[in-house]
């Protein structure tokens, strides 16, 4: 299945706002996950950071489940880098990483690998980016060429 978050258009009053990320399976929106608003906490006598997850099983559940029997293992080897970039709270890190995925065709993932910050502020966020190809071993000059479309999309 295809599942992904974004930015929460409508933050629900329970929950902290620019902490609230929707939950997409194939495009439709199946849940939330979220910070609790302070308020909310202070009623119930939740600790100070408290999170928690809503989700829509009766839409998850009229998805007819995929069974993978297998998946085969690469034949050649992947070149991975990191790098950290700076994000503000609003930006979409879903379209951000759709941009990535989407600038070579080399690059097999584009993933979160570390997120970090203070709360109100602008955060770092560190991506782990893998390239491979299907029919021979990268070179690390390809691979490099490759990755400078991704911090090419980052601003960097």
């Amino acid at each position: 299945y295809s599942i992904s978050i974004d930015l929460c258009k409508d933050v629900p009053d329970y929950a902290s706002n620019g902490r609230c990320a929707s939950i997409i399976l194939e495009g439709k929106e199946v849940g939330t996950i979220f910070e609790v608003d302070a308020d909310v906490r202070s009623h119930f006598d939740l600790p100070a950071r408290a999170s928690a997850v809503l989700l829509n099983l009766t839409t998850i559940l009229e998805y007819e489940s995929k069974t993978t029997v297998f998946a085969s293992m690469p034949e050649f080897p992947a070149v991975s880098y990191d790098t950290t970039v700076t994000m503000s709270h609003s930006k979409s890190v879903g379209k951000l990483l759709d941009d990535l995925r989407a600038s070579s065709e080399l690059l097999e993932s584009a993933e979160v690998a570390d997120l970090y910050g203070k709360d109100g502020e602008d955060y770092n966020l560190t991506l782990r980016f893998v390239y491979r190809a299907k029919d021979r071993t990268l070179k690390e000059e390809e691979a490099k060429k490759e990755f400078a479309k991704a911090e090419k999309v980052l601003g960097v």
